[in-house]
């Protein structure tokens, strides 16, 4: 019971990785955000992945987290071998988030690597009570029981995400203030397509000589993304695939202008959002939109859009617990209005 005498949902989060580090850094935030929802949850990390021996000791990890701590449902984060490690692991209602390169399809794994983990992911929707897909076009990447899917995107942090003085946050990181700087996140080379990026670049330095990609690898520590938010002049996304891409919805947080290509759920998000831009994926069309940007010298009007669309970590988590209350058929809603 809480100190109020309400009794909480109970929730172990599964996600795949190290609890340290920038891994689905989104989805760790997500567990953060409901702690004010009378939610008590427990992330358990799934560390071993990759061989049948380690699964079965993270199996036993998982039966003790579960004795120990007596879940009401249990939330998985990915699909491939985490959504199905979970769905045999539990008799537990089971919730799939699924965030993207799980449901698409990821070529640059390789052909076999690519179906096994579309696959394991559809199988597990069979097992699982709901499932939550982060964007309308990923949820029609399902093979079966569609009817199961609900499309909520991951919020952001709009309080750590939130504009600030751009030459502030330069000196803050060092940069210089004359060059023009670029933000991409190549955490997945390959499928972002940093390849692309790279030669928007060398195109874009043609009209903009002071231009420069600035590459966040997956290294970067996660507390140093806002600065950077801030301090850059564009956002570039030019991936083969995507979900609901966090960083697009960061930058509009921070008011950073955004140039991508129609992938994900990006068109919907920036429609109508000031200085920001959606073009063909080639180089010339993005560096084109990219030079018209940056000429601007003007930030964009992301902000309001997150606020009105309620992408806000708070307003998505209000909406996950109305999918945890149907689910266990208790209402706790009421006691946050």
């Amino acid at each position: 019971m809480t100190q109020s005498g309400i009794k909480p949902i109970k929730v172990i989060t599964i996600i795949p990785g190290e609890e340290e580090g920038a891994t689905m850094v989104f989805a760790k935030r997500q567990v953060r955000s409901l702690d004010p929802l009378y939610v008590k949850n427990l992330a358990f990390y799934l560390k071993s992945r990759s061989s049948v021996d380690g699964l079965i000791k993270e199996n036993r990890k998982f039966n003790d987290a579960v004795s120990r701590f007596r879940p009401d449902l249990v939330h998985c984060h990915y699909g491939t071998i985490t959504a199905f490690f979970t769905v045999i692991s539990t008799p537990l209602p089971v919730i799939i988030t699924f965030h993207g390169s799980d449901l698409n399809r990821t070529p640059s794994d390789g052909i076999l690597r690519d179906l096994a983990g579309r696959t394991l992911s559809n199988f597990s929707v069979l097992g699982a009570r709901k499932v939550i897909c982060v964007s309308r076009l990923l949820a029609e990447k399902l093979w079966w029981q569609k009817k199961k899917a609900i499309v909520l995107p991951m919020g952001v942090d709009t309080d750590l995400f939130k504009p600030a003085n751009q030459q502030q946050a330069r000196n803050l990181l060092g940069w210089a203030e004359d060059e023009k700087v670029i933000i991409f996140n190549a955490r997945d080379p390959k499928i972002k397509r940093l390849d692309i990026a790279l030669e928007t670049i060398e195109k874009l330095k043609k009209t903009i000589p002071g231009a420069r990609l600035e590459i966040l690898d997956g290294a970067l520590d996660p507390s140093k993304v806002p600065a950077m938010l801030n301090a850059a002049d564009c956002l570039l996304l030019c991936s083969e695939t995507e979900g609901s891409p966090t960083i697009v919805k960061e930058a509009m947080a921070c008011n950073l202008p955004v140039v991508s290509t129609d992938v994900g759920d990006v068109k919907e998000r920036i429609n109508g959002v000031k200085n920001c831009l959606v073009v063909p994926k080639k180089a010339d069309s993005l560096a084109e939109a990219l030079h018209a940007v940056i000429i601007k010298n003007e930030r964009s009007d992301g902000r309001d859009r997150v606020a009105k669309d309620g992408l806000a970590e708070k307003d998505i988590a209000a909406q996950l617990l109305k999918i945890y209350e149907k689910i266990l058929n208790r209402s706790l809603t009421d006691l946050h209005q």
